[in-house]
């Protein structure tokens, strides 16, 4: 598999080679377009639309009209970009980005865009080493941004949807750049090296490790926590997750985390030797921490709870390119399953509304490769125990 962004710079040096007009189209900045700002496309094709563009301003344009009050439309505008999670807004961005170089690099229109475009856009992405839920995405935003313009559609044609078909059976459906999961066996050793750093720096990135370990939550959520989203019940921590990518209404759950007395492992007692240090203020549980270690008012960002996680990875010898903050929760799935507890009850405490997306970060290969093992000597041999 490639590297999407490595990709995206080749492309934009050939492009800039072959059209020397990378620098002049401000896309990758997404900027407000410019009336100069250059169209692909002539005659029936061309549309007075920027190519920097971002998806974001597609969408609130195409509910911005003169029916809309003049006092209301400065809300309407507001609540219109709130209309999808940001990270939806972000994903977009960057596939757009990739679908206009491709257009610029075979002079092709992207609005509207043709169905023959659109074919070949997905077909240099499959030959090119891209995923198949990557394609997925490129083609979703493709429809996204046509459906904000009012225009057809070209991935509904009966020639594209042959085609996605032909590379979904080709290309196969499941993830190959999945994060390995980091099971309890390998928590424990990085609570060696996290345990032994009694800086604020590491109290505070073990506290985000076991406590995303124990909630199950994503990155952002974790990141997202105040301080009032913790409540401490002596033997227990409730942990209100106000907001996920599954509850994007706010509806909001209490999540519950044990004490685990002499266990390195324990999330209540590294969540409160991180409270001890931060204080009891108002504001993000977890803080950016400055160049001396001090405790800012800025919340922690969600790159940085990857680079938490791959870091204490590289200190255990594993390769640290093969983790990540989903490390963490595929790891605590995992290894429910490996102590036999029953798809039901981990959804309920990852919070998964259906029983199959427990599978997706269930990460049984080696563990399955262990059992022929132990058939010989009739012991089960757990990973990570």
């Amino acid at each position: 598999m490639i590297d999407p962004a490595r990709s995206i710079r080749e492309m934009e040096a050939l492009a800039s080679q072959r059209f020397g007009l990378v620098q002049q189209w401000p896309f990758w900045h997404l900027t407000t377009p410019t009336e100069d700002a250059m169209t692909l496309g002539t005659g029936a094709n061309q549309v007075g639309t920027s190519l920097a563009q971002p998806m974001q301003e597609l969408c609130v344009q195409s509910v911005l009209a003169d029916d809309i009050p003049p006092e209301a439309r400065d809300a309407a505008a507001y609540y219109t970009a709130r209309c999808r999670a940001s990270g939806t807004f972000k994903k977009w961005r960057s596939t757009w980005r990739l679908v206009l170089l491709y257009c610029a690099q075979y002079e092709r229109c992207p609005l509207p865009m043709a169905e023959g475009t659109a074919i070949g856009i997905v077909v240099r992405m499959a030959q090119a080493g891209y995923g198949t839920s990557y394609i997925r995405g490129v083609r979703s935003t493709i429809a996204m941004a046509h459906k904000f313009k009012h225009l057809p559609d070209p991935t509904r044609g009966d020639r594209f949807l042959r085609v996605i078909e032909g590379i979904r059976r080709e290309l196969g459906l499941a993830s190959p750049n999945q994060k390995a999961a980091l099971l309890a066996g390998a928590l424990r050793e990085i609570a060696c090296h996290a345990q032994a750093d009694k800086s604020t720096k590491g109290s505070q990135e073990w506290a985000v490790m076991t406590l995303q370990y124990h909630t199950v939550f994503r990155r952002s959520t974790i990141t997202a926590l105040d301080i009032e989203d913790v409540r401490d019940f002596g033997s227990y921590l409730e942990v209100y997750a106000r907001k996920s990518k599954t509850d994007q209404y706010r509806t909001g759950r209490w999540v519950q985390v044990g004490e685990i007395r002499g266990d390195p492992l324990d999330p209540v007692a590294a969540v409160r030797d991180w409270l001890r240090r931060r204080g009891n203020g108002p504001g993000p549980l977890f803080r950016h921490l400055g160049e001396r270690q001090e405790i800012t008012d800025e919340s922690l960002s969600d790159r940085t709870v990857t680079r938490i996680v791959k870091k204490y990875a590289g200190l255990i010898g594993l390769d640290a390119d093969e983790y990540g903050s989903q490390s963490l929760r595929a790891g605590f799935i995992t290894q429910l399953q490996i102590e036999g507890v029953s798809e039901l009850d981990i959804a309920q405490q990852s919070g998964h509304y259906e029983l199959k997306t427990v599978g997706v970060y269930t990460r049984l290969g080696s563990f399955r490769l262990n059992l022929s093992v132990a058939a010989a000597d009739g012991r089960r041999i757990a990973l990570g125990a």
